[in-house]
């Protein structure tokens, strides 16, 4: 049980790393916090980056989608692939929020691009099941 004093801390950090503006630092503590299963709070201090550091929008990503918040997820890797279009880990990504929205056929498409650069065994077997969902509809 904490007494808080880790969070008294953390916001010192937070202040003198927001004070300085740098996109290294946050996606440093953003990491940490990650760490510590603080997703929201990694998520929040990811976004106040507004360098567009590429790190820091795979934080806010993967951190909404892991809280569920799938579209705001969705619109961070979207972002990630506007800057860089062969981003394999957010076609990944997109692929996986899509998947949990519901969204089958999207999800597919991301998976199946994902999977020319990377087929691993997993991501072939998540393509299968979403394709006899899909033909199963």
């Amino acid at each position: 049980v904490s007494d808080g004093s880790k969070f008294k801390t953390y916001n010192s950090y937070e202040s003198a790393v927001l004070a300085k503006k740098n996109a290294s630092s946050i996606y440093q503590l953003s990491q940490l916090y990650f760490k510590d299963g603080l997703y929201e709070r990694a998520v929040n201090l990811a976004k106040k980056d507004v360098s567009g550091d590429i790190r820091n929008l795979f934080v806010v990503a993967i951190g909404s989608r892991l809280l569920g918040y799938y579209d705001q997820s969705i619109d961070y890797y979207n972002r990630i692939l506007a800057t860089s279009p062969n981003q394999t880990e957010a076609k990944l990504g997109i692929g996986i929020a899509y998947k949990a929205k519901g969204e089958f056929s999207k999800a597919l498409g991301y998976l199946k691009d994902y999977a020319r650069s990377n087929p691993s065994q997993e991501v072939v077997k998540e393509i299968a099941e979403l394709n006899e969902l899909i033909s199963s509809k």
